[in-house]
């Protein structure tokens, strides 16, 4: 169900008996520094979804620039984070999470255009609490490939539902 929850760019909030989504859409360009205007629509979108928080985790997650402004974040509820096609061989410094003892999980397809496997490994390498996916036969915008997505996504989370 749609709360009517909105705030800044806010595409929508979602309530559901196993946990909460929240969906808002970002703007900057690939390779550019974040800025602190995408950081704080972060923030306020965890402070909506601490609102309506469950037991269960908050897992931060994005795809995209949007995984890379996820993971620049690093406020205490979040459990970890779920990174799919992070352009880390684009960005130019580490995200602000990478150094921190909360899980990350890194979806990375195998032939991503921005940010193959091999490049996203070498940059996460002395990351800590840091997995990765190859996606086989995935470029970027993995058409095709989202039931893979949404298996390694939810092996990593039953990983930590497990803890």
């Amino acid at each position: 169900m749609n709360s009517g929850v909105t705030f800044g760019r806010a595409n929508g909030f979602f309530v559901t008996q196993r946990g909460a989504a929240l969906s808002f859409d970002l703007c900057c360009h690939f390779g550019e520094k974040l800025n602190a205007a995408e950081r704080l629509d972060v923030l306020a979108a965890l402070d909506v979804a601490a609102q309506h928080r469950n037991q269960g985790l908050l897992l931060l997650a994005g795809y995209s620039f949007g995984s890379m402004v996820a993971l620049d974040v690093c406020p205490e509820a979040v459990d970890a984070w779920l990174a799919v096609a992070p352009p880390l061989g684009m960005m130019p410094t580490a995200p602000s999470s990478a150094l921190d003892p909360r899980s990350k999980h890194l979806i990375v397809p195998e032939h991503d255009q921005y940010s193959p496997p091999e490049a996203t490994a070498a940059k996460s390498s002395d990351w800590a609490s840091t997995t990765m996916s190859t996606i086989a036969m995935g470029d970027h915008f993995l058409a095709g490939r989202l039931d893979t997505v949404t298996r390694c996504a939810s092996d990593f989370i039953g990983v930590l539902a497990s803890r």
